[in-house]
């Protein structure tokens, strides 16, 4: 303790140099405090910068003609021939993460996928050339199913979507269409038709088969003659 100090405190009565002791003990640890966060480099706090949202795209599909958003239940189904080329248009636009700022995002593809009780039966996929990034888009063309124009008549579901290169979807929309098979073969009918076919089998030609007489065998194998002949 400094000699001033000191002799400051001899002049003070007794029951006054315990507090001032506290007093110069605290002053020494202060300033020593202050000196250590002094030496510390100062650093800003952290915060986390919000991301930008990632542009929403929204788009309009007309299909064989329809807009394809009528078509979200069964009850609107639009009515389908998988032997005839069906028109299609995808119409997009995307906006960005804040009000009023146009997105960019960039399309690859065009997809349709055909399901039937929960399988996909057929896809037919459009390809871009040249993707580059915009803000809006569309596209035209047409699709066949001719190949599947045998499936069962029914109600199918299909799911269009926009996708992107890395093969995500941009945007999808489901709605359903009812194929009119050739026929009008339904799985009830076809089903009908199988078993009406087995029955026939069964029940006709599986007795015809059991009274068509065969000729006897001798131990060796060989047929026997006709009775009357040696």
């Amino acid at each position: 303790m400094p000699s001033a100090t000191l002799g400051f405190a001899r002049m003070l009565p007794s029951h006054a140099a315990v507090p001032l002791a506290l007093f110069v003990a605290l002053a020494v640890l202060g300033s020593s405090l202050g000196a250590a966060v002094a030496g510390v480099p100062g650093s800003a706090p952290s915060v986390n910068p919000t991301q930008p949202s990632p542009p929403v795209v929204v788009a309009t599909l007309r299909f064989d003609g329809v807009d394809a958003s009528t078509a979200g239940a069964g009850a609107s189904a639009i009515p389908l021939d998988l032997g005839s080329a069906l028109p299609v248009l995808f119409v997009w636009s995307a906006k960005g993460g804040k009000l009023g700022e146009p997105g960019l995002v960039a399309v690859a593809s065009e997809r349709l996928d055909l399901g039937f009780l929960g399988t996909v039966a057929a896809t037919s996929s459009h390809l871009e050339n040249g993707v580059v990034l915009a803000s809006n888009g569309s596209a035209t063309y047409t699709v066949s199913f001719a190949s599947y124009r045998w499936v069962v008549e029914g109600l199918y579901e299909v799911t269009a979507a926009l996708i992107a290169p890395n093969g995500t979807a941009l945007w999808s929309l489901l709605f359903f269409v009812h194929v009119e098979a050739p026929f009008h073969a339904t799985v009830t009918n076809v089903s009908g038709v199988a078993v009406a076919a087995y029955l026939v089998s069964v029940l006709v030609l599986g007795p015809r088969r059991r009274l068509t007489p065969t000729a006897p065998k001798s131990l060796d194998g060989g047929a026997l003659p006709p009775p009357g002949e040696p």
